[in-house]
Parts: structure tokens; sequence; C-alpha cells
């Protein structure tokens, strides 16, 4: 729909029509900015006869916010008062943009396009969501009329907020959906013996568990008992593929002639009954980060054998064993092609999995594929993009689609602070509210390796343990004894722990973990051992999704963007950048009212992604380019130019006449050589004197050492 400004919602531009009114003209006697936060007429307090003519007259066009209520400063105070007790400054700045905030918390108003809260982590969103749901509760105790469902996606953050808010009511109005995970957590078995590592998709299926009473089977029989329930993103999300959020968040039906006719937006009219009687929702859903608005799958010949050897060994029937080869059999010859990556259509009538089959499969699915015939049909009546397979990667053909979260006969608001930059929300499908960054990030400072440190860089089998040592050497010395976040891939983390063990200061994590994480808050140093690359094939996938057409899938090797599409580019580069910046402000600069210095290490040779993350935080510092340790320069990598040399290189251009500029190669060779005390690299020689062409670089640093020996022997 819109991308607005919320200090746009909350200031209203008063203007000459105005004045044609008696009674306006005589309280607003001029052209001025109204704020409805701060109650000020061109920035003086308006009186209360001012105020309440503002009450009656103003209607906020979008819907979104909600002034006419005091709800939103009971809000904004107890978010105030919890941040305080975290020992956060708030300052006027501060409080005055919780206010604009808390008046779009305390609206109910339906709207049929989700509403995105894009402040910045470290700004309360989090203390907001428990203060709205306080108030929100506290506000329709004698009806019982205030319920929701709140998204989280740590089980465990959910369950300490639920148990914080029912404290303070002093009641049971929150509850958390019981979960093998919620039940495991803390390294707890559940009831029927099992740990955390033993999970598989089916585990608490009847024919898996022995524990009849065990809640997490029979969770759905507490479910309406409570008015705020919170479930994990992963289950939101399986929600939303299986079509079911509409039935979790209906509470109880009613008859049509019961209902205000001004209320019906709370009813869903496809949903009646045989009896006569609509549905009934819950009053919001909110959403507590990214909800994740693209699923993706893909199909490899592994998965498709593997799900036949589940068939064979499982006593499936004969009918549905046959029924799946033809799909297998469909799916199996799409698998190959002649490029990279194409597009693969859906071809007419083709054969896919029954309900019969389907039915079957959810009863006794295989642990690692509890989605194969979702993501088969899907294949055979959409298509998908094929991925062909070479010494690398392997041949699979992936799928996505994006899940649509507008018309939902409820309000769904969602409180991500990237939500204004993040690609995989469509603009026309929400309100996205710009909510100012105004903190001054000039204590960061951000360390550029120009090498990119992938999962394929790791992975090399001859110098793996080589590479993996140096990149913890390179942290140990420029992290010191600071409390540090060191962020690296999942499969490495273990490795990089037992590396960095006698420096307790150093807390290890991985990509992927961090987001809502605030145990990091401390850390004045930030180390990032690689990037959340998602791999080109997820890229295209996900791309896709985002444009609905197709995109040219030719890629262009070891460059910093490989994408020859500028939009899949694009969606490349700024995904990359969110992900260092979600991660990043899990340290201490996410803390409003502190002032150290805090160090961020990233190792990219992508400037684009660089420049995005400067762009985001307000009054950073130039980044600073750090020269990579020798030994994971590499043969073919080019030595960076340091920010030392960086400001030699500079005094001298500025020092040079348009004859120095004709000069010789050789004379230029031995003056930049001069310069710098010692031999210039390629791309110092470059960043002076314009593009060399290949093997040229040699004669120059002949020229150079030819040079240094001379004046060592004077």
């Amino acid at each position: 729909m819109a991308i607005i400004r919320i200090d746009d919602l909350t200031t209203l531009p008063l203007d000459k029509a105005w004045q044609r009114s008696k009674v306006l003209w005589e309280l607003f006697p001029y052209q001025a900015d109204i704020d409805l936060v701060e109650n000020t007429y061109d920035g003086q307090p308006m009186d209360d006869a001012q105020i309440k003519i503002i009450k009656d007259f103003v209607f906020e066009e979008h819907g979104v916010i909600d002034f006419d209520d005091d709800l939103y400063k009971q809000i904004r105070d107890r978010t105030i008062e919890s941040l305080r007790n975290k020992e956060v400054t708030v300052s006027y700045e501060h409080g005055a943009m919780l206010s604009r905030m808390a008046m779009t918390m305390s609206n109910l108003n339906y709207k049929q396009y989700p509403i995105i809260i894009t402040a910045r982590p470290g700004l309360g969103k989090t203390q907001m969501l428990k203060a709205s749901l306080i108030e929100k509760l506290r506000a329709g105790d004698e009806d019982k009329d205030y319920s929701a469902i709140v998204v989280i996606n740590r089980v465990e953050d959910a369950r300490t907020i639920k148990n914080e808010i029912n404290g303070i009511l002093k009641n049971k109005s929150c509850w958390v959906r019981p979960s093998f995970a919620l039940m495991t957590l803390g390294g707890k078995k559940c009831d029927n013996g099992h740990i955390k590592k033993d999970y598989f998709p089916t585990i608490c299926r009847s024919d898996n568990c022995s524990q009849s009473g065990c809640e997490v089977k029979s969770w759905r029989k507490d479910f309406n008992k409570h008015a705020v329930v919170f479930i994990t993103s992963e289950f939101f999300q399986h929600l939303i593929d299986d079509d079911e959020l509409n039935d979790l968040m209906q509470t109880d039906k009613l008859n049509l002639d019961e209902i205000d006719p001004e209320l019906h937006y709370l009813y869903d009219p496809l949903n009646e009954a045989d009896d006569g009687t609509l549905k009934y929702y819950r009053s919001e859903l909110i959403i507590d980060e990214n909800p994740g608005m693209i699923f993706k799958s893909a199909i490899t010949n592994r998965m498709l054998n593997d799900c036949k050897k589940h068939l064979d060994s499982n006593n499936f029937s004969g009918n549905l064993i046959k029924e799946y080869t033809c799909v297998m059999a469909y799916a199996s010859t799409a698998m190959a092609g002649a490029s990279d990556y194409e597009y693969l259509e859906s071809i007419g009538q083709v054969p896919v999995l029954s309900d019969e089959f389907r039915a079957a499969w959810n009863a006794n699915p295989h642990p690692d594929h509890f989605d194969m015939p979702q993501v088969l049909n899907y294949f055979a009546q959409n298509g998908g993009i094929r991925q062909n397979g070479n010494k690398w990667i392997d041949y699979a053909i992936g799928i996505s689609e994006y899940r649509k979260l507008i018309n939902l006969p409820f309000r769904v608001v969602i409180l991500d602070g990237t939500g204004l930059r993040d690609l995989t929300y469509k603009p026309d499908d929400f309100y996205i509210l710009d909510v100012p960054d105004f903190r001054d990030h000039g204590r960061a400072n951000l360390h550029v390796y120009p090498k990119r440190l992938s999962k394929s860089f790791y992975r090399d089998k001859k110098r793996r343990n080589i590479r993996i040592e140096e990149v913890a050497k390179e942290a140990i010395r420029v992290l010191g004894d600071r409390p540090s976040l060191f962020i690296s891939y999942k499969e490495l983390e273990n490795k990089f722990a037992d590396l960095l063990k006698e420096h307790p200061n150093i807390m290890v994590d991985h990509f992927g973990n961090l987001i809502g994480e605030n145990k990091y808050h401390k850390c004045t140093a930030v180390f990032f051992a690689g990037m959340n690359d998602w791999g080109t094939f997820e890229y295209f996938l996900r791309a896709t999704e985002i444009s609905e057409k197709k995109l040219d899938l030719s890629t262009v090797q070891q460059q910093p963007s490989r994408f020859v599409d500028p939009l899949v580019s694009e969606f490349y580069q700024t995904l990359l950048a969110l992900g260092v910046y979600q991660d990043l402000m899990r340290s201490n600069l996410r803390v409003v009212s502190d002032t150290d210095p805090v160090d961020v290490y990233m190792w990219t040779d992508a400037g684009e992604v660089v420049q995005q993350i400067t762009e985001w935080l307000p009054k950073v510092k130039e980044p600073i380019i750090e020269a990579v340790p020798g030994p994971l320069v590499g043969e073919k990598q080019p030595k960076p130019i340091t920010t030392r040399h960086k400001r030699i290189l500079d005094n001298y251009k500025s020092t040079l006449s348009e004859d120095d500029i004709s000069q010789r190669p050789k004379l230029k060779s031995i003056g930049l050589t001069k310069a710098l005390g010692e031999i210039p690299s390629s791309a110092e020689y470059e960043y002076i004197w314009g593009p060399i062409k290949h093997g040229h670089y040699s004669r120059i640093k002949g020229h150079a050492e030819n040079w240094l020996n001379a004046q060592k022997e004077l």
C-alpha cells in the first residue's frame, strides 16, 4: 500500500482552508503544524479548547494510529518505565518516537493490510509489545473482549514474556502453545523421555508417543481459555502454508443478527457455518520480527529416492506406491538441463499426489521430508527453477511461494526494525511505517577486510584448518580483552569456540541465531567470520517470488555481486547487508544511552554491502580498510589498500603535475615506491595511475625492487 513516515501520521499540516471556519480561525489564526503527540501548535502547547476541537474534527486517513484514546499514553509510559528499569536513558526524542509507536499499537481498527512498525533494534519494540498486551488486557478486562495471537521467534522468549505479563496482571491471560521445544527447554526431557536432539516432525503423534495425557498433543483443548496465545515463527509459517491461520484465530461463533453492523469487519462472511452463524476472530495478530514471507523448498534425487524407500519399508498400499512412482518419474525426468539455472514450466496435465496419499503420508511421513506431497504437487502445478549439478552443487528443482497476509479478517501488526529495507516485503501488500532512527552511531567503527570468507573458502580440504586458525588468530589480535561477539557459520561454530575457549571475553554464535537476541548487549566489538550468504539458488527462488516475473538466471563467477539480473543483484546485496545489520545490532550499539566505541569487523569484497550498512547507521565513520593476514590472502587475491596507505596515496596524488601523469611506467613505479617506502601493490598502483594490462605488474614490481635495492647500497 504505502511507506508512511510515522511523524506524518501524527503531525497535522494546518492550511488556509481551515480559516474559512470562524471557530477554527479563532483557535488557529495562521498556517502551522499541529503535533498530535506533543499537543503543540507551531511548537507551542495547545490549550484545552484547541485540543478538543482537533480531536473532534480530525480523522487520520489511513486508520493506522489512534490519537483519540488515552490508552496509547499508558502503553508509552509503561514502555518508558520498563526501559528505565533496564538502565536505558530515554531522551525527549526517544520518548516522542515511543509515543508515536504507541498510537499505532493502541489502535484496534481493522485494516486489510498488515502494518509494519520499523523501529530499529534497541529502541524498545519488545518492551512496547509487552506494555501493549498488558494495557489492552486491562482495558478489555470487564468485557473480556481483547484477545490476540503473538508470534515470537524463540519459544524461550515467548515463555519469558508470558511469565512477566501474567505476573503483572496476576492471572493467566497469556499462554504459550505447548510444543516439544517448550517441554525440552533447559535440557529437560519430554514426558516420553526424549531430549531436544531427538526431535523429528512427528515425534508427538499418537503412534510415536505413549503418553496419552501429554499437553503437546492436546494443546487445542486449552487454546481458547486464554486471551493471548504465543506461538513460534516456525509454527506460524506452517499455519500459513497449510491454510489454517484463520481457524486458529477463531474464538467463537455468533449469530449475524446479534452483531453490530459496524463491527462486521471482525467476521469472515466466507466462513458462514451451516447453522447460520459466523466465525468470530481474535482482535489482532502481532508478529515480532520478520514472519518469513517466502516458503521455499527443493526437490533432489536423494529426496525422491529416500521417500520411495520409506514408502516401500513402511507397508504403504500398492496403489499409493504406484501413484508416487508416477509423480517421482515426472520430477526425475525434469531434473537435468543445459544451463546452470533455468525456469521449468508446468506441462499440461501432470500427475499429482491424491488427498488419500497425503493423508497416509501425514500419518507416517519420512522424518526429513514431512512436506514432500505439498512440494511435489506445487511443482507439478506451478513449475519451478532447475539447478543443474556440477562439481560444486547438486541437481535440484526449487519451488517458492509468497505467503500472503492481506485481506485477513483481523488486524495484523508486524514489529520489524528492518522492514523498511527488507525487500521480501512487497510494498503494495503492507502499510510500512518509517520510524526514524534518531541515534548517533558515530561511536561505531567499521573495519573491512576486502576478502570474502565464504563457506567454500572454509571447505577447501587442503587449507581448511589453517584458514580457520588464521581467522581465529586475527579475531584474538583485534578483539583483545573487550567483551566481544564472534559470529560464524553454524557448522563452524564449535570449531571456532574451541579455538577461542581461552578467551572468555569472546562469545561465539552463528548466523541465523541472533534475531531478537539480547544477551550480547554489553559487547563493544563484533567480528563477522564470513557473511550469511544463502547461496545462488535460494536468491533466485526468493527474488522470483518478489518480482512475480521471470528473471535473468545467469551468473558471473568470482564477482562481489555474482548476479547478472540487477533486481537479483540488489536483492542479494540488500539481504546480505540486512543480515549484518541485524546481527551487529545485538551488540552494545543497540543500547541507546551508551557512548562506548563499538568496533565491527567484516570480511567482504562487496562495496555495495558496506555502503548500505553505513547508510543504516546515522553518522557512522568512514569504514577502515584492514590488511588481510598473509596466509589468507591467496595467490590470486591482490594485496588490499590499508587505511594508512590510502592516506599516503591521497597526499601523493594531490602533488602530481601533468608532467608526472604522462611520465613513463618506470618513473611512475619509482615515484610511488618513494612515497610508500615499499613495493606498491597492483591495487595501489592502479589507485594512482589507472588500470594496468594483465601481466604488466611484474615489470612495475621489478622497477620498485631495483630502486629499493639501490637505496640500500647507498
